[in-house]
């Protein structure tokens, strides 16, 4: 199943378009390495310190402590939704 991509709308400014940025002090994590978003809408971030899920307003790396390893080195999301580690 694919969508449908938009582009941006070339009248457009950059003045015109709204920019949020997340810091370490925002919960971001440094050092990201990797990114997949799923199907739910979740942005998963991969880093040498663990897997975090962004929910778009908070991250979150509870399940980094079930992982053989904190590491992440790929993210991966198949054609059924699943994220691959």
């Amino acid at each position: 199943m694919s969508g449908v991509a938009h582009g941006l709308d070339p009248e457009r400014t950059l003045t015109q378009l709204h920019h949020t940025a997340w810091q370490p002090q925002d919960g971001a994590p440094a050092g990201i390495e990797y990114l997949a978003q799923t199907r739910d809408g979740f942005l998963w971030l991969g880093t040498q310190n663990g897997l975090y899920r962004f929910d778009g307003m908070s991250f979150d790396n509870g399940i980094t402590s079930s992982l053989p390893s904190s590491n992440i080195s790929t993210l991966y999301t198949d054609r059924d939704g699943s994220l691959w580690i």
